[in-house]
């Protein structure tokens, strides 16, 4: 969708809702959006989306857009911090303070909480952490980034490429099978293979989930976390690829045994985005 689009689309079900329940405009407070970034959240645009298919969607102002459209105030933050503030709040009754919420799919985007607070730094970069570099002479994903970044062995990319790659080599079971030049492999026919226990697949799951563990090692070690969030399309890939990541990043874990973070996916999993973005304009009234 373009935002023109998008807009309209969300205004139409917004009245929808409201007639539904018969409420006026003026009974909601403001609507929350959990966005790609990097954006600018005081300003309530978004900037430049990190892998965004759509068109159309850099230096836009959604907020202002929102609340033209429906005359309610929007407020912006990226999805992986509004994701975290689901989290936290489904899982209330344990009272965490210290958590970490890391989203692995089409890029890697990552949240921190301390003190039940979300962590923000000078610029909203949650995707940041795909350029933490594991392996100082390794690749890049693409043309620009780091090289050797965790998002070059780890994201939906990551694997496309690695299988297109190995195809060109002569590992010919996805050519044959679904009668594809090695170009044309997509992340849909890896994740088919994984269902059916292909020791292919499954090997080329399970190398990214390794990688994938050293990564989060690297933030628990900074960070030191009370629990780990983890989601996304290769989180929940396979059970295989969750354990094994957690696996690797507790044998990487400083203090590790007696420092033993938890691991979870979550409670509300792909809900938690909009569920934190709701809690954000709550937090955001004044009582």
């Amino acid at each position: 969708m373009t935002p023109e689009q998008f807009v309209k689309h969300v205004s139409q079900h917004i009245r929808s809702l409201l007639n539904d329940h018969r409420l006026e405009m003026k009974q909601v407070i403001g609507i929350g959006i959990g966005a790609v970034g990097p954006l600018d959240r005081e300003k309530g645009i978004i900037l430049k989306p990190l892998y965004f298919p759509a068109k159309g969607w850099t230096d836009i102002s959604i907020c202002s857009l929102m609340r033209e459209a429906t005359g309610i105030p929007s407020y912006l933050d990226n999805g992986a911090n509004t994701a975290l503030l689901g989290e936290h709040w489904a899982m209330r009754h344990e009272q965490l303070q210290h958590m970490l919420y890391v989203h692995a799919g089409v890029s890697l985007r990552s949240a921190m909480m301390s003190y039940g607070q979300i962590v923000h730094g000078t610029v909203d970069m949650e995707g940041s952490i795909g350029q933490m570099i594991i392996q100082t002479d390794g690749p890049r994903l693409q043309e620009q980034g780091n090289y050797g970044a965790l998002e070059a062995f780890v994201s939906v990319q990551a694997l496309e490429k690695q299988a297109r790659s190995e195809a060109k080599m002569g590992r010919d079971e996805l050519v044959s099978r679904y009668h594809a030049a090695p170009d044309k492999i997509q992340y849909d026919m890896l994740l088919r293979e994984l269902s059916q226990d292909s020791p292919y697949a499954l090997e080329l799951f399970l190398r990214a989930a390794r990688h994938f563990g050293i990564g989060l090692a690297n933030l628990i070690n900074v960070f030191h976390p009370e629990t780990i969030i983890l989601g996304g399309t290769l989180v929940n890939s396979h059970e295989r690829f969750f354990q094994t990541a957690i696996e690797v990043a507790q044998k990487n874990t400083y203090y590790y045994p007696e420092y033993v973070p938890l691991f979870s996916k979550g409670l509300l999993k792909e809900d938690a985005v909009a569920t934190g973005a709701a809690l954000m304009v709550w937090k955001a009234m004044d009582i």
